[in-house]
């Protein structure tokens, strides 16, 4: 199961969005069933200003990483933009 692993399979990142200032966008593995971890998240007690909107989770066939493991931010922010930009 894909959470069993040690590979990061969703991250999230802000956005510039012209309303509210920035927006929050989730980028998944394609196994992961983005309306459970949205519900998830939802109800988990965090402040919903912490919880990207329903429509902002997005499949990724990977999550971007540095050759040291750890995410490669500036890549994802990237692909984060590219597919808002392809939704609006």
């Amino acid at each position: 199961e894909i959470l069993n692993t040690s590979e990061p399979w969703c991250v999230v990142t802000a956005v510039p969005d012209a309303a509210k200032g920035e927006r929050l966008v989730a980028l998944c593995l394609k196994n992961v069933n983005r309306e459970e971890l949205f519900e998830t998240l939802r109800k988990s007690g965090l402040p919903n200003l912490w919880v990207p909107n329903r429509d902002m989770f997005f499949e990724v066939d990977a999550i971007d990483l540095l050759g040291s493991g750890k995410l490669d931010l500036a890549t994802i922010k990237k692909r984060a933009l590219q597919l808002v930009k392809v939704q609006s």
